[in-house]
């Protein structure tokens, strides 16, 4: 299974919550799956949202992290480039009210349960800058891209 992420409560989604509920953090650690998802053929690719099939708000992604990172097919704002990042870091991805701090590897998936912003900023430990995806539909928003 693909580990989770909820920012306004850091327990797997299929754990029971404590009594009471923990209080939301700033950051929320987690530790990825190592099993690897396969890639989808940008042939069978499907857009999640664009300027034509807006969506009200994300509330969850999910992500894979691959250290030999490619350049966006959709997105024109997107500075996340073709290029080797490092196999193993730490990556935070800043989301509307909070960030979500994780340890990945090579191939790990993950996914966010979290109102996104605009655009979402990843940071990726040992690279130089970050990278921004748009979450605000007005650009496309593809599965596998």
């Amino acid at each position: 299974p693909v580990p989770t992420v909820d920012v306004t409560n850091p327990l797997p989604m299929d754990s029971t919550p404590p009594t009471p509920e923990p209080t939301p953090t700033s950051t929320t650690p987690l530790t990825p799956d190592p099993t690897p998802v396969p890639t989808i053929p940008s042939s069978e690719r499907c857009v999640i949202c664009d300027e034509n099939n807006p969506i009200e708000a994300i509330l969850a992604l999910e992500f894979q992290y691959i250290s030999t990172g490619q350049t966006s097919d959709y997105q024109n704002s997107n500075n996340c480039m073709e290029g080797t990042y490092p196999t193993e870091t730490n990556v935070t991805i800043k989301l509307k009210n909070s960030d979500a701090v994780l340890s990945v590897t090579n191939g790990e998936s993950f996914m966010i349960r979290s109102e996104f912003d605009t655009i979402t900023e990843i940071e990726i430990e040992g690279f130089n800058g970050a990278c921004l995806i748009v979450t605000s539909c007005s650009e496309p928003l593809v599965i596998g891209d």
